[in-house]
């Protein structure tokens, strides 16, 4: 969608959840209206921009994708300073990521703000085969949380735009009874960012500069400098695999060679036997 002139409202949003719970796929739908089947874990964090309007309102949202692995917490804490609404995502096919939620609230609370409004998503709602979160249960721990509750399904598109709508009515609803008319305009505050880009200089932007198509510099310093990370990390992945493969080499040929020695004294000891004086 291109980018509306001007907004009344800049939201910074934070989609959480563990690993491999659809969380890139759901915000990639979203944003640029594609799904692809070929998964690629976050590395550290990863952000879009879009902009919509919604109740007689122009909404910039400054989405945050958020690394589920245990190894990217310490890195993507810091991106819940600042933050005025959180998407918690689950899989409905995996069990292990439901019990993740309370983990996920946790923290939102410990590094951001326990008062965040927040949707929980149940994502892959079309896998209904293989299912094994029942929708009531999930209802039940997001009204327990105070949160909305929506099941989506980035493969086929349900759901989606109507979840993040959800979060933004949240936000809105929360602003305005929070601030007279003419303080609810959200503005970036750079002096925030600058603390979010763990260290990396903000330069003031104008509000062109935010479009999707027209990424911050200070942004892409922190792209650059995560894929740098991502790269290492990648390097020791094959290192570890290459070194797994050895290992298990050495155990399969110290296997056979135990095997072989077995084998020879067998025959040494038959071989004793048969020349044997009778």
């Amino acid at each position: 969608m291109a980018d509306i002139e001007g907004y009344d409202y800049l939201f910074k949003v934070l989609i959480i959840g563990e690993e491999d719970s659809g969380k890139t796929a759901l915000l990639t739908r979203y944003v640029e209206g594609a799904f692809t089947a070929a998964y690629v874990s976050t590395i550290g964090v990863d952000f879009k921009i879009k902009s919509v309007k919604q109740d007689g309102k122009n909404i910039k949202a400054q989405i945050w994708d958020t690394a589920g692995q245990e190894r990217f917490r310490n890195i993507t804490s810091s991106y819940y300073r600042g933050c005025h609404g959180a998407i918690i995502v689950f899989d409905v096919t995996n069990r292990a990521s439901f019990k993740g939620v309370d983990n996920w609230i946790t923290d939102l609370e410990h590094y951001g703000s326990g008062s965040v409004p927040k949707v929980l998503i149940g994502n892959k709602c079309d896998l209904s085969e293989q299912r094994c979160v029942t929708y009531e249960e999930a209802k039940s721990l997001a009204v327990i949380n105070n949160m909305e509750y929506i099941e989506t399904s980035a493969n086929t598109n349900i759901n989606v735009e109507n979840a993040f709508g959800k979060l933004y009515a949240e936000i809105s609803k929360k602003i305005t009874k929070q601030a007279p008319p003419m303080e609810n305009v959200i503005r970036l505050d750079t002096e925030s960012v600058a603390n979010e880009a763990v260290g990396v200089a903000v330069e003031a932007e104008s509000d062109s500069s935010y479009g999707t198509e027209n990424i911050p510099p200070w942004a892409n310093k922190i792209m650059e400098e995560l894929q740098k990370f991502s790269t290492r990390l990648e390097a020791v992945d094959k290192l570890v695999n290459t070194v797994t493969s050895i290992l298990k080499r050495l155990d399969e040929i110290e296997i056979k060679m135990s095997k072989f020695e077995s084998r020879k004294v067998d025959f040494k000891s038959a071989q004793a036997k048969s020349t044997k004086p009778r």
